[in-house]
């Protein structure tokens, strides 16, 4: 979507109040005319305004359009990251967030993919990907999350079963696992994964097939297949491995797991 000048450009919005045309201009060596069409199409995205002889950032608060552009280009990595695990002709839900908005543009490049989604914003964020078969549960309106919420949205959700659940994270901790500050999006998330063979989340991914039965399931699917990931400037690392154990057990590890990667490469040994 960017090219990566327009990424530096995004970059710099994070820690000044105003970019200047002319200043642009030297930084990348380029015409006046090239830097006037990146900010219009950063304007046109939403990431900036402009200003007579340059741009400032948008302030929505903390809203979704707005934290979007925090960590841009880690948050699209983990989108393409999560996309690569879903195929042509699945049916997905994608929850609320920023880094999950990303994961369902990227999933309009395959074929015959329906995404199922309480976000609000996701769905005006895909308006202009044609391709991509959309489903909006109803429920009631979060206004800054810009999500519908409630016992409808978890009505709506018991009507599907689908292939893969993702689902975004505020936090991750070695015992609770993935959690989010918000009671009501996370009632609907437990009901988004109760539906879905695979669970996945910004931080880790975890397949919750055959956990009912010591040996798998009647697809020959293994008992607590775990991805659990890390994204860094330099990529998405991923550690698949096979755990043991009921869901809280697998919840645990996975966790555990994730947060060894990233000591891991806080202390630069991957």
């Amino acid at each position: 979507l960017f090219n990566q000048r327009q990424l530096e450009i995004i970059d710099l919005l994070q820690t000044e109040d105003k970019v200047s045309v002319s200043e642009l201009t030297q930084r990348f060596g380029v015409s006046l005319v090239t830097v006037r069409q990146d900010l219009k199409k950063l304007e046109d995205q939403g990431v900036l305004k402009r200003t007579h002889g340059g741009a400032i950032p948008v302030d929505n608060g903390y809203d979704t359009s707005t934290r979007m552009w925090n960590n841009y280009e880690q948050k699209l990595r983990i989108a393409q990251r999560a996309a690569s695990m879903v195929s042509d002709g699945e049916t997905v839900i994608v929850e609320t967030g920023s880094t999950c908005s990303l994961l369902a543009r990227e999933l309009a490049s395959k074929r015959g993919v329906t995404v199922i989604t309480n976000s609000v914003f996701l769905c005006n964020f895909v308006r202009r990907c044609p391709a991509l078969d959309v489903v909006l549960l109803g429920g009631s309106f979060q206004h800054d999350a810009e999500a519908n919420v409630g016992p409808l949205t978890k009505l709506g959700l018991a009507q599907f079963s689908v292939d893969k659940c993702f689902i975004g994270a505020d936090a991750i901790s070695e015992d609770k696992g993935v959690s989010t500050i918000n009671l009501f999006r996370a009632e609907v998330a437990r009901a988004m994964a109760l539906g879905a063979r695979v669970l996945t989340g910004a931080d880790l991914a975890v397949s919750v097939t055959g956990l009912a039965g010591p040996d798998g399931d009647d697809r020959g699917n293994p008992v607590g297949t775990v991805f659990a990931a890390l994204a860094a400037p330099e990529g998405v690392f991923v550690r698949q491995l096979l755990l043991g154990g009921d869901r809280a057990q697998i919840r645990a590890l996975s966790a555990h797991h994730a947060l060894d990667m990233a000591r891991r490469y806080l202390t630069h040994q991957m």
